[in-house]
């Protein structure tokens, strides 16, 4: 992970408190005030901004330097790293502000607010205050300790919170976000039928991942730079997370009354049957042929019974509406 920051020594303080959490964090520092000479492999980029001056002009330099180079919008990180500079309403205001200029260059840029100070005086036993909302009143680190408050110190702190995003979704996270130089299109789902797995890897121009957390997932389908399809079994469901999801595919047999774009119903029971012999799918009663209408029509008329029973499954349109996304 690059690590963007004003001076290396404050690099390396941040770099001793977060050895103290089982990581696996490999740190990089970056000066924030320079320019990106080398060209870099698709990372991770963290940076630790300053609360006096977050919006700088060396972060609106470097972030452009970035983009050009492709980075991903899912690899940024951005930290107000002295949080008891200032009172939280300014902090509030803030934290706004540099979102809403953040958006220039992402979708939905993730910010954290911590205290470098406030872990490090933590970690080393050393006096910090901090306004404790609850109580009205200031309270030390060593007073919450002895009440076994820590959960209060390590919110204020927000380390645990930074290690706890990186893991989950950096670290942990199946490899969704990905350079928008690559040459394959991210196409992730949470759950598909092996046969619709296999239909999909035949096609060219995307990789296909598979991100079983709904929070993740939820995450993933907002990139633009992704195509994202969310699977609804016959019974079951994916709740608000399928709302935002490219295509939503539901199991089923029968088409709704009213059809949203981007909504396919599949039959993949029907599916597999496109290479029975002729003669077993022509005494199917599960096999009905229908013209454009819907009305049903004699079996012998098909000429094609594999692509008919391919169509029918709701298998063709599906992976039509992809070819034409990719093209």
């Amino acid at each position: 992970m690059n690590v963007f920051t004003m001076n290396e020594s404050e690099n390396e303080i941040f770099r001793e408190l977060i050895s103290h959490f089982d990581s696996g964090l490999s740190l990089n520092f970056r000066p924030l005030n320079r320019s990106i000479e080398s060209e870099w492999e698709p990372d991770y980029h963290l940076f630790l901004l300053d609360a006096g001056f977050a919006n700088s002009e060396y972060l609106h330099e470097r972030m452009n330097e970035l983009r050009k180079r492709g980075a991903h919008d899912r690899h940024f990180l951005f930290v107000i790293k002295n949080k008891e500079s200032i009172s939280s309403q300014n902090l509030e205001l803030v934290v706004d502000d540099l979102k809403t200029s953040l958006q220039t260059y992402l979708v939905d840029p993730v910010i954290l607010t911590a205290s470098i100070n406030g872990q490090k005086a933590y970690v080393n036993d050393e006096p910090f205050e901090i306004w404790n909302h609850k109580t009205a009143e200031y309270q030390s680190f060593k007073k919450l300790k002895h009440l076994h408050q820590t959960d209060v110190i390590e919110r204020y702190t927000g380390f645990k919170e930074l290690i706890d995003f990186y893991q989950r979704f950096w670290r942990d996270a199946q490899p969704a976000f990905l350079w928008s130089s690559s040459d394959l299109t991210p196409f992730i789902y949470n759950e598909l039928p092996a046969e619709l797995i296999e239909a999909l890897n035949s096609l060219k121009g995307i990789e296909l991942l598979k991100i079983e957390d709904p929070e993740i997932f939820a995450a993933a389908v907002k990139d633009r730079h992704v195509l994202s399809v969310a699977y609804i079994p016959e019974e079951g469901g994916m709740g608000g997370t399928a709302l935002h999801a490219k295509w939503v595919i539901r199991e089923g047999e029968e088409e709704p009354m009213i059809k949203k774009p981007h909504h396919f119903v599949l039959s993949t029971s029907l599916y597999r049957k496109r290479n029975h012999p002729h003669h077993l799918l022509l005494t199917d009663p599960d096999v009905v042929v229908t013209d454009r209408e819907g009305f049903p029509v004699p079996k012998t008329s098909v000429v094609n019974f594999k692509e008919e029973v391919i169509k029918m499954s709701g298998y063709r349109a599906f992976l039509t509406a992809v070819e034409e996304e990719i093209s």
